[in-house]
C-alpha cells in the first residue's frame, strides 16, 4: 500500500509540475542579494545597430536578391589584369636593377685587381743547413709520421710481443 501511494503521489506531482507555465526555483528561494545603487537603462534601445529584427530578408521566400552587373566581373578580371602586369613589371625592373649592382661591382673589382701591383717574388733556392758540406744532400727534418721508406723496415713497438699461444699458464 505504501508502495503505491508514493508512486501515486510521485506522477500527481510529476503532471501538475509539466502544467506550470514556468517554473522557476528562483521564485522559491528568497534573493539576499545586496543591487549595485544606480539607474538601469537599456544599452541598445532601439536594437543591436547592424544587426535586423527578425527573418533575414534572403531567407523569405519570393525575396530574390536583385540581379548582378554581367560588367562587374569583366571589370574585376581587368583590373587583375592589370595587377599583374603592373606586378610582372615592377619584378622585372628589381631584377634588372640588381643585375646591374651586380655587373657594376663586379667591374670594381676587375679594375682593383688590374690595379693592383703583383708582387714578385725571388727564385726559390734551398737554403743550406748549418754543418752540411757544399753539394752534400740536405736531411729530410723528421717526420712524426712514417715515410714510405721507414714504413718498409720493421715497426718497433713499445709494447712487448704477445707470448705465445700455449706457453701461458696461471
Amino acid at each position: 500500500m505504501k508502495r503505491v501511494g508514493t508512486a501515486v503521489a510521485t506522477v500527481l506531482l510529476g503532471l501538475n509540475l509539466a502544467a506550470c507555465e514556468s517554473f522557476d526555483i528562483g521564485d522559491l528561494l528568497p534573493d539576499t542579494k545586496k543591487k549595485l545603487p544606480g539607474e538601469r537603462r537599456a544599452v541598445f534601445p532601439e536594437g543591436v545597430p547592424g544587426v535586423v529584427q527578425g527573418i533575414p530578408p534572403e531567407l523569405i521566400k519570393g525575396n530574390a536578391p536583385p540581379p548582378e552587373d554581367p560588367n562587374v566581373a569583366a571589370i574585376e578580371k581587368l583590373k587583375q589584369a592589370d595587377e599583374q602586369k603592373a606586378a610582372e613589371q615592377q619584378a622585372a625592373e628589381e631584377k634588372a636593377a640588381a643585375e646591374e649592382k651586380a655587373r657594376q661591382a663586379a667591374e670594381r673589382r676587375r679594375q682593383q685587381r688590374a690595379a693592383a701591383p703583383k708582387p714578385q717574388q725571388p727564385p726559390q733556392a734551398q737554403p743550406q743547413q748549418q754543418g752540411q758540406w757544399p753539394g752534400q744532400q740536405p736531411q729530410q727534418p723528421a717526420s712524426p709520421w712514417p715515410s714510405s721508406a721507414q714504413s718498409q723496415q720493421p715497426a718497433q713497438s713499445a709494447w712487448p710481443a704477445p707470448p705465445q699461444a700455449g706457453t701461458f699458464s696461471r
